[in-house]
């Protein structure tokens, strides 16, 4: 596995990883290579910011469930639930909230997706964040089309980034 980074210190650092075949040309590896590896082989990924030394924020909430129950076809479709989670951060910082997938969405079982908002914006929008303890609300929205009815569920890993 190769690791690359781009950018200064303090925030403005871009850390991302792929893995790289064993080859006689890892030699010559340079970051516009491992960059279109990484981003642009078909892999699934994305800048990773890097928060400023010794500032941080953290999900404070360890598990997010969203239970729908029993839904008809009818209601499915935009179909949304909404909780809220906590993010601690060490000052007064921004930070972003996101999934690993491109797109920002969580894979449903039965065909169908799953958005997630935080605070009403789309995931990767900068949240402000405040010394402390900060309340997020987060919104999951149905989308379809779906491929079956029935029992269906999803799971995705939230994590914090920095812009």
């Amino acid at each position: 596995m190769i690791v690359n980074h781009s950018g200064s210190a303090n925030g403005s650092e871009c850390v991302g990883s792929t893995l790289w075949p064993e080859s006689a040309d890892k030699q010559n590896l340079n970051f516009d290579t491992w960059l279109s590896m990484t981003w642009n082989g078909g892999i699934e990924g994305s800048c990773l910011g890097v928060p400023p030394v010794n500032e941080w924020c953290a999900l404070t909430t360890p598990v997010i469930n969203f239970a729908y129950g029993n839904l008809t076809v009818a209601d499915f479709e935009g179909a949304s639930r909404t909780t809220t989670v906590g993010v601690e951060c060490t000052t007064g910082m921004k930070y972003t909230l996101r999934l690993p997938t491109a797109d920002q969405r969580i894979a449903l079982n039965n065909g169908g997706t799953a958005s997630v908002t935080a605070n009403g914006s789309v995931l990767g929008k900068t949240l402000q964040g405040q010394a402390g303890e900060n309340q997020v609300e987060l919104t999951v929205t149905l989308n379809g089309p779906y491929e079956r009815t029935g029992t269906f569920e999803g799971s995705g890993v939230l994590f914090v980034s920095y812009p």
